[in-house]
């Protein structure tokens, strides 16, 4: 299926009137002809830091932050991959938002509020979602970038998707003339993910959880980003500007995780 891509701002609509709740294949009619959203993040705005099947699924295979970080060699201090201190407050990917879910990644089933989606530990469920990010800084933050693990609750290493803010999308400014969007005090932007395969896992809430990493240069240090014009430039130009500047944290997505008894299948 063709992917269309569609602006940050075209969500609003859906984002505000669908909330992530779950349904059934059997009570529910589904929605081939869901135009799947692309993450409009990356090389031009064209994806440039994720890889797509043909089917349109996004892949994990790329580094994630810390591995990048280190592979760059452009923060002083980093001896090895988790040698970050990810802890800061300033931006915070505050939750996932699903509209669509699919067990088999080709039929999709729009989100319902009347039941919970679950997935059994182990396996993968398919899901097209947004996620929120919150500035709490008093000042601009430049050049954000955003690692995910969709396979891990870590985004320091292993395999990760790497996006991008798009300047002038919803949310998101452009304060230093650059191709990578800055967020302002307060501001709220949404970034589409796609229709991603997650491994359904916890760490111990019962529910789905994701690794995620935010990175953001300080104000007045940040250089132009991208660095090159590949994704490795995207993926460089929006590494911390300091072992300090990010935060790491798995976060939660409403899909109860299924463990299967010992002794059962």
């Amino acid at each position: 299926m063709t992917f269309r891509q569609w602006q940050i701002v075209s969500l609003a609509p859906l984002l505000m009137s669908l909330h992530l709740g779950g349904c059934g294949a059997d009570t529910h009619a589904t929605d081939a002809a869901f135009p799947r959203v692309t993450p409009r993040y990356g090389n031009n705005g064209h994806g440039g830091t994720v890889t797509l099947e043909e089917n349109g699924l996004l892949l994990n295979g790329a580094s994630c932050m810390g591995d990048n970080a280190l592979a760059s060699g452009l923060i002083n201090g980093m001896k090895d991959a988790t040698d970050l201190n990810c802890t800061s407050p300033d931006i915070a990917l505050t939750e996932f938002i699903a509209l669509h879910y699919s067990y088999d990644g080709e039929t999709l089933i729009p989100i319902a509020a009347t039941e919970p989606i679950s997935c059994n530990l182990g396996e993968t469920i398919y899901l097209d979602m947004v996620g929120k990010l919150v500035q709490h800084a008093n000042s601009p933050r430049p050049d954000v970038g955003v690692w995910v693990s969709f396979d891990n609750t870590t985004a320091l290493t292993g395999s990760c998707q790497q996006y991008t803010l798009s300047p002038g999308a919803l949310g998101s400014f452009n304060v230093d003339g650059d191709a990578c969007g800055d967020l302002l005090p307060g501001s709220i932007t949404d970034i589409p993910f796609g229709l991603v395969a997650v491994q359904c896992r916890d760490n111990g809430s019962g529910l789905l959880e994701v690794g995620t990493c935010i990175a953001w240069k300080q104000p007045g240090s940040d250089n132009v980003c991208p660095i090159a014009g590949n994704e490795l430039g995207y993926r460089y130009g929006s590494l911390p500007g300091g072992r300090s500047k990010c935060n790491c944290q798995s976060v939660t997505v409403p899909v109860q995780v299924i463990a299967t008894p010992l002794g059962e299948s």
